[in-house]
C-alpha cells in the first residue's frame, strides 16, 4: 500500500500539502544529510509568487552552488503530458537560475518497470523514461544534476528518526493542531482570573514591539519602503556625481586639470565609491527584511557594520561642493548634489538600520519589564489572543507558577499543550515547527516566518533570576538548533 493512502493534507489541497512536505523534507535534508554550514541559505518560495519551476531552494553565499527541489502530485503513472510538466519546470529553473547545480524532482508514486504486454511486445517503464529524460536534461545543462525523489526515496527519508515529527505530522492524526493550541491558550486566560478583563485588554506598545519583534506584514513593510527611499536618493547622488566628474573631465584630461578640479574629481570618485558601498549594505538589510531567513548569524550580523563605509569622504565631498557651488561651469550640479546629500545626511547610520531592522533575527527571546499593575499580563493575554485568531505566530501562553523546578522546556511544553507521552523532544520540535511553517506570510516580495510564540506571565512570582537564566539559555540552545 502507498503511504500516501494515509497523507493527511492537514486542511490543504493535497498538492499543496505535498509541495510543503517536500519542502521541508528538501530543508531538513540540506541540514542533516548535506550539514550546509552559515555560507548555505534555505529559502522556501512555494505559493509565493513562485519562481519558475521551483518551491524551495539552497543556495551558497560564497560560491555559485544552488540546489533546488520540485514537486509534482502525480499519483500513477506520469502521462506524456505530465513528463511535459516536469520538463517545462526543469526549463524554467534552469532559465531563471543558470548557474543551478541539483535539481531534485518529488513524486508521490514508485516509477513503473518495464514489463511484455500483448503479443510478446515489451513496454518500456517510467524508470527507464526517467533515464532518458535525466540524460537529456543533464546533457542540455553541462554541470547541472538531476535527482528524483520518488514515493521510496521520500518514505525512506522519512522513517530517519530525525524527521519523526514531519512524519507524525503529515502521515497519522497528529496531536499538533490547532484545537490544541486553543484549548491551551484558553485554560491559561481562564486562570488569569482577575488580572485579565477581555474588555480592557489593550496594550498598544507591547502590542506593537511584539509585531515588530516577530514579524507582521505592515511593520517589516514600512522599513523596506524607507529603505528603497533611501537607495533611490543614493542611486541618485552617484549619477549626479558621474554627470559631475564628466563635466570636470570635458575635453581634457585628468593629469592636466587644474588643480581645484582634480581635487574635485578625486573627492566625487571617493564619496561615490562610500555611498556604493552604502547601497550594497542596505540592500543586504533589506534582503533579509523581506525574505526571512532560519535565523542570521552573528558573524553576518557584525559583517554589516564593518569599517568600509568611508563618511569622511562623503563629508569631505559635501564640503567641497559648498565651496564650489557658485563655479559657473559646476552651478547645475552642485545644485542638485547639495538638496540630495542633505538628505542623505539625514539618514540613519548602517549601525543604526541594523540594530533597528535586524536585532530581533539574532535573539530569539525577549524580557518585558514593568512595574506591577502597568499591564504586562493583560498585555501578553491580549496578543495571546490577537496571535490564535490571526494567521501567522501560534501562542503558547504559560503561567511562571506553572513551571516546576527541574524541568525542561520539552516536559512544560508537553504538559501544557496536553500531548501523550509518545514523543520524545526532537520529535516535538520538529512537528511544531511543520505546524507553524503552513502559517508562514508570503507574498510576491515577502517571506515572514511564523513562529512558535511561548510567552512567560510572571517572571518574578516564582523562582530565583538564576532559573530563568537557565531557562534562557536552554530555550536558546533549542532555536538556534
Amino acid at each position: 500500500m502507498s503511504i500516501f493512502e494515509k497523507f493527511n493534507p492537514q486542511g490543504m489541497s493535497p498538492a499543496d500539502a505535498f509541495e510543503e512536505l517536500c519542502c521541508q523534507l528538501f530543508e531538513y535534508w540540506g541540514k542533516g544529510q548535506q550539514q550546509f554550514d552559515d555560507n548555505w541559505t534555505y529559502c522556501n518560495i512555494r505559493g509565493a509568487g513562485g519562481d519558475g519551476g521551483i518551491e524551495a531552494y539552497w543556495t551558497n553565499e560564497s560560491s555559485t552552488e544552488c540546489y533546488a527541489v520540485q514537486a509534482k502530485w502525480f499519483r500513477s503513472t506520469l502521462t506524456s503530458s505530465q513528463w511535459g510538466q516536469i520538463r517545462n519546470s526543469v526549463q524554467q529553473a534552469i532559465k531563471i537560475r543558470p548557474h543551478l547545480t541539483q535539481y531534485t524532482i518529488c513524486i508521490p508514486h514508485n516509477l513503473t518497470s518495464s514489463k511484455t504486454i500483448a503479443y510478446g511486445k515489451t513496454s518500456q517503464g517510467e524508470d527507464a523514461a526517467w533515464r532518458l529524460f535525466k540524460t537529456e536534461i543533464e546533457k542540455e545543462s553541462p554541470g547541472l544534476e538531476v535527482i528524483l525523489w520518488d514515493e521510496s526515496e521520500i518514505n525512506n527519508l522519512l522513517v530517519q528518526h530525525a524527521n519523526e515529527g514531519l512524519r507524525r505530522f503529515w502521515f497519522e492524526k497528529t496531536e499538533v493542531n490547532p484545537d490544541v493550541f486553543q484549548i491551551a491558550l484558553a485554560k491559561t486566560v481562564a486562570r488569569l482570573k482577575s488580572r485579565y478583563i477581555p474588555d480592557i485588554n489593550e496594550d498598544g506598545g507591547l502590542s506593537i514591539f511584539l509585531d515588530k519583534y516577530l514579524g507582521s506584514y505592515a511593520l517589516r513593510k514600512r522599513p523596506i519602503d524607507e529603505i528603497d527611499g533611501y537607495l533611490e536618493t543614493c542611486n541618485n547622488i552617484t549619477s549626479m556625481i558621474d554627470s559631475l566628474v564628466a563635466a570636470a573631465c570635458r575635453n581634457q584630461e585628468v593629469n592636466d586639470m587644474p588643480k581645484s578640479d582634480y581635487e574635485l574629481v578625486t573627492k566625487a570618485e571617493s564619496c561615490k565609491n562610500a555611498i556604493e558601498c552604502y547601497i550594497n549594505k542596505l540592500s543586504v538589510i533589506k534582503t533579509l527584511l523581506a525574505i526571512e531567513r532560519d535565523g542570521l548569524s552573528r558573524t553576518k550580523y557584525d559583517a554589516l557594520c564593518s569599517d568600509d563605509i568611508s563618511y569622511s569622504d562623503i563629508e569631505g565631498f559635501i564640503d567641497e561642493i559648498y565651496e564650489i557651488k557658485n563655479k559657473p561651469s559646476f552651478q547645475n550640479h552642485t545644485y542638485e548634489l547639495k538638496d540630495a546629500l542633505a538628505s542623505f545626511r539625514a539618514y540613519p547610520s548602517i549601525w543604526e538600520l541594523r540594530r533597528e531592522a535586524l536585532e530581533p533575527y539574532i535573539n530569539p527571546h525577549c524580557i518585558v519589564v514593568g512595574d506591577q499593575g502597568t499591564g504586562k499580563t493583560c498585555g501578553l493575554a491580549s496578543k495571546a489572543r490577537a496571535f490564535q485568531c490571526g494567521v501567522s505566530h501560534v501562542p503558547i501562553l504559560i503561567l511562571a507558577s506553572d513551571i516546576p523546578e527541574n524541568a525542561t522546556w520539552f516536559e512544560i511544553i508537553k504538559q501544557v499543550l496536553g500531548l501523550s507521552g509518545t514523543w520524545d523532544e526532537p520529535s516535538l520540535w520538529q512537528a511544531l515547527s511543520t505546524y507553524v511553517s503552513l502559517r508562514d506570510i508570503k507574498t510576491d516580495s515577502m517571506l515572514i516566518r511564523s513562529k512558535i510564540v511561548i510567552m512567560i506571565d510572571g517572571l518574578d512570582e516564582k523562582h530565583s533570576s538564576y532559573f530563568w537564566e537557565g531557562k534562557i539559555h536552554e530555550g536558546d540552545a533549542i532555536t538556534n538548533r
